[in-house]
């Protein structure tokens, strides 16, 4: 068969009929039911990359979300704004994430401590399900200087099983309270 030429005023095709019936024989027919829900677990359909996907924040830079105090674990407070989140894993009133889909998450937090702060310290990030130094917390130094403004990121890819509870959290060993001024923090299931 000659196709017709695109240059005479005829668009080349991008199908043939052969490869349409494969397709439709594919999806399950003429007249088949709609693909299933992303939700259930179907290796012949991508999950959007924000079925699972959560963003909060708290805090002005000037007043205090949560204060640190010496030597002591805290959970950060993250939930004053909910930007998003798909999925339906985080509560606000507890600072928790409960995993709703288990597989592979995409951390990243931001940590602002208040200004003007006149002592060095050590100061660690974690996000994980208990409130404990782990292999994945980071561990920062603070040192005093011009300016006083210090805020710490921190970033990590884990494995979550569902209905497992996460959060952020920090420890700090300044030898007295530290206040935090403002948080962000998300949590991507990337697969």
């Amino acid at each position: 068969m000659t196709l017709p030429d695109p240059y005479r005023g005829h668009a080349q095709p991008t199908w043939d009929t052969k490869t349409l019936a494969a397709l439709i024989s594919a999806m399950g027919g003429v007249g088949a039911s709609a693909p299933p829900s992303l939700t259930v677990a179907d290796g012949r359909y991508a999950r959007s990359p924000l079925a699972y996907f959560v963003d909060v924040e708290n805090g002005d830079g000037i007043g205090t979300i949560t204060t640190a105090n010496n030597a002591t674990w805290t959970k950060i407070n993250a939930a004053g704004t909910v930007w998003a989140n798909n999925g339906g894993g985080w509560d606000s009133s507890s600072d928790l994430y409960t995993v709703p889909a288990g597989g592979t998450y995409y951390c990243q937090a931001l940590v602002r401590l208040a200004d003007g702060i006149s002592t060095s310290f050590n100061m660690a990030l974690g996000i994980g399900p208990s409130l404990a130094d782990a292999a994945y917390v980071q561990w920062n130094k603070y040192f005093t200087g011009a300016g006083g403004r210090c805020a710490f990121d921190y970033t990590r890819i884990a494995g979550f099983s569902q209905s497992q509870q996460i959060q952020l959290y920090c420890f700090q060993d300044s030898g007295a309270p530290q206040n935090i001024t403002r948080a962000s923090l998300q949590f991507w299931r990337l697969c």
